[in-house]
């Protein structure tokens, strides 16, 4: 009996209509979304074709030149010049602009601050100002636009696995013209599965007689995964295809996670133990295998050994003092960076004072006084010198200290060596001495069996001369001659 057109859809073979989410640039099937994998399979859609973003990392999503603006503050800079961060974001300027007063802002920040319901004034020494006042506030000098926008920065798809690292004027043209981990939206037409009632005898026939249906995939695809064929025509990524692993049902897009994350035929052979893991697993076994061969953990400070972490964790451990010394040496390393870097401070603060006395003037968060013009002041900047001087002091006393400490323990490494050497030859030589108390043992069971022997001839020896009364005594002393020949 044919089911009537009007009756509820069986699972797995009615599909929804799609529910649109976020406008044309995104579109979701909801429907599809929530079934099972095993009922998707049955649809002849890939399990993870409607599911690709909940692998999809942060990064450039890019729709069009005016719908993609590139948001400055999210970069992530290599090396960030404190000096040349605004007072308001803590951020390198963007679009810098300079106040009366003499202190630079990103003018986005200066804007939303002069807003504030108790006046537009100046956020650092509350300086009346007017935005709109050209004389108030006015650009920048354009070396500072320069020198920022020459920072390094890392790409905005960093999380995608792009490495790219370059001056910020040109991350734009990066993410949008070069970078392979940007995502664009797809505009390849896929093929929707034909959709056939499972009770229907003439299944197979009305399923070729079905035509086709074809639809725009608008799903979020990286430049990398976007295909051609031969004639240059774009094929879609988003394409139903088994996996050449596990057969699994997987797109192009999702093949690389699908490979690294899901697949369990995906195997890697361990360099340790010579066996074949998956992939999803192989990074925890490569952390446990005990025949996977590592480098000392004191490598940095002066062990070159090398071997199995079987062996690193019962014999080498145990014997090597740099091993037993390393949480020494990272206490001190790191009491020694910290001194470096507040050393660093203390230079580039000292050049800067110099720098300003030279100059004839005094540098401050943004604006400057003449020499002249601080008199009343030089009494707090000799309390400030005092101060700058007590800390160099204390610095060099800090370093002084260390030093010896390094000093004093210099002469521990080398007895512990020294030490670790005479023990190794201890060993060498023991192993000499029982090579020899072997060879010794075995001339002894050697002895020990041939008396052995004597000790029974002469037992029956003196039982034959017993035993046989009418010897004459030419043939006793024969037989004596004889035992004597023996012996």
């Amino acid at each position: 009996m044919e089911p009537s057109r009007d009756s509820a859809p069986q699972a797995g073979l009615q599909v929804l209509p799609e529910t649109n989410l976020s406008g044309p640039s995104l579109s979701l099937n909801l429907a599809v979304e929530d079934l099972p994998e095993l009922l998707l399979e049955q649809a002849g859609l890939p399990p993870s074709s409607p599911m690709e973003m909940k692998f999809s990392k942060a990064g450039f999503n890019y729709l069009s030149d005016e719908d993609s603006k590139i948001d400055l503050r999210t970069l992530i800079y290599l090396e960030p010049l404190e000096h040349l961060n605004c007072p308001i974001c803590q951020l390198p300027f963007i679009d810098p602009y300079t106040t009366i007063c003499g202190h630079t802002y990103c003018y986005t920040c200066l804007e939303e601050a002069l807003k504030s319901p108790l006046g537009s004034r100046c956020p650092l020494d509350r300086t009346p100002l007017d935005i709109q006042n050209n004389d108030d506030v006015y650009p920048a000098p354009i070396i500072i636009s320069n020198i920022t926008d020459d920072l390094k920065v890392k790409c905005m798809n960093l999380e995608r696995g792009c490495d790219w690292v370059g001056p910020r004027w040109q991350i734009k043209k990066h993410i949008v013209q070069e970078c392979k981990y940007t995502q664009f939206e797809c505009n390849c037409t896929i093929e929707e599965p034909a959709i056939v009632d499972q009770d229907d005898n003439d299944r197979q026939k009305r399923q070729d007689d079905i035509k086709p249906q074809y639809r725009i995939c608008k799903e979020w695809t990286e430049r990398r995964h976007l295909l051609e064929n031969d004639k240059g025509e774009r094929i879609c990524p988003h394409q139903p295809e088994p996996c050449e692993k596990c057969g699994k049902i997987i797109s192009f897009s999702s093949k690389e996670y699908h490979l690294n994350e899901e697949c369990k035929r995906n195997l890697k052979q361990c360099n340790g133990c010579l066996l074949d893991f998956p992939i999803t697993n192989f990074e925890n076994h490569e952390r446990y295998c005990e025949k996977i061969h590592v480098k000392c953990p004191a490598k940095a400070y002066g062990c070159d050994w090398k071997g199995s972490k079987d062996l690193l964790d019962t014999i080498h451990a145990n014997r090597c003092v740099f091993y037993k010394l390393s949480s020494y040496f990272e206490t001190q390393e790191r009491e020694m960076e910290g001194l470096r870097r507040e050393n660093r401070t203390l230079s580039k603060q000292l050049s800067t004072v110099l720098d300003s006395v030279v100059q004839g003037k005094i540098t401050n968060v943004g604006y400057t006084l003449n020499v002249e013009e601080v008199g009343a002041q030089r009494q707090n900047k000799k309390n400030d010198k005092s101060l700058l001087d007590e800390d160099y002091l204390h610095l060099v006393m800090e370093f002084e200290r260390l030093r010896t400490d390094f000093e004093r323990v210099r002469p521990i490494v080398a007895d512990f060596q020294q030490q670790q050497q005479i023990l190794t030859n201890l060993a060498n030589n023991s192993s000499h001495y029982r090579e020899e108390i072997n060879a010794q043992r075995v001339a002894i069971n050697s002895l020990r069996q041939q008396l052995q022997f004597l000790l029974v001839e002469r037992r029956n020896l003196n039982r034959a001369v017993r035993g046989i009364g009418g010897i004459s005594p030419a043939e006793s002393s024969e037989e004596l001659n004889r035992f004597s020949n023996k012996l």
